[in-house]
């Protein structure tokens, strides 16, 4: 029987990078891990996320660091930070 985590995926997006995963808070670390240390901690990071109805194995593009021409929900933004390289801490929501 499929779960939800076969059927959809997590995706977030900063200025820098962008990062894919079976939760928003894995996808989100991804992305931040991108960025560089120094960028993310002076003052977070703001993320764009939203949950894709594809499995995360799927194909579709990206066009402006968004996904197109796929199923967008959960959307959220965020200003993120990461402590050490692998807990995101949420500094405000947006």
């Amino acid at each position: 029987m499929k779960t939800d985590e076969d059927r959809t995926h997590y995706y977030a997006t900063t200025a820098y990078g962008w990062g894919t995963g079976a939760t928003r808070e894995a996808a989100i670390r991804i992305a931040l891990q991108q960025t560089g240390e120094r960028l993310n901690r002076r003052r977070g990071m703001l993320v764009w996320s939203a949950r894709v109805g594809l499995p995360q194995s799927a194909h579709y593009e990206i066009e402006y660091y968004t996904p197109r021409g796929v199923p967008l929900d959960e959307q959220a933004q965020g200003t993120y930070t990461l402590q050490g390289r692998a807990r995101v801490i949420k500094l405000e929501m947006t």
